[in-house]
């Protein structure tokens, strides 16, 4: 659910409930994997929430909030007037299926994160993020996902398996993923899979660092 903030009237600044209530717990995950120079890319950053915040907790990297939708660029625009001590970048307009972002050696980046993505879009995106991050990320960057997955030999919640069923009849194309399919995937494209970290209400934090 989004609902607009009420310092929205100026910027649009748009607020997710979910991105208020992650938020500190994703940070400080964030403060231990993400490497201590360079740049993150954020694929997906829906209302820039998590930019600003982020990017204030991380002083010493250079944070870049994307999206496949521009009319998000509002809101997250509106969310980096809030910033003090780092403020992220411009967002950009990044297609993450592709997996052809077209950055610079100049954008130096040497993390990924995408939160609450994966299982809100077709597996095309994974695949093509998968792709991006072996195409960008240094030897030793890290792709980091946030969200909730299907894990082989481990039961998954039942208010996962109830939000998956309620993906699906959203949209065919959703729903959880399983990660041993995505770390397979993951290994084809110089990623390998850290140890994945439980968070609160059956999400995950999972790692990969492109070798």
């Amino acid at each position: 659910m989004i609902q607009k903030s009420p310092l929205s009237e100026k910027f649009s600044r748009k607020t997710s409930i979910s991105a208020t209530r992650n938020a500190a717990h994703i940070q400080q995950i964030l403060k231990k994997v993400l490497p201590k120079y360079g740049s993150v890319l954020e694929i997906g950053s829906g209302t820039g929430q998590h930019s600003v915040v982020f990017a204030e907790a991380l002083p010493s990297l250079k944070w870049i909030p994307s999206d496949a939708d521009n009319l998000n660029f509002d809101s997250i625009n509106g969310w980096r007037q809030l910033a003090i001590n780092n403020t992220p970048d411009t967002p950009r307009l990044i297609d993450a299926s592709s997996g052809n972002w077209f950055f610079n050696v100049n954008d130096n980046i040497t993390s990924i994160v995408v939160i609450n993505v994966i299982h809100i879009s077709p597996w095309s995106v994974t695949k093509g993020i998968l792709k991006g991050a072996q195409q960008i990320l240094p030897r030793g960057g890290v792709l980091y996902f946030y969200g909730p997955f299907i894990q082989d030999n481990i039961t998954t919640a039942h208010s996962n398996l109830a939000f998956d069923n309620y993906l699906k009849t959203e949209n065919s194309s959703w729903g959880l993923r399983n990660l041993k399919e995505i770390e397979s995937l993951a290994q084809e494209h110089s990623l390998v899979l850290e140890p994945v970290i439980k968070m609160p209400a059956n999400n995950l934090s999972v790692i990969f660092k492109k070798k």
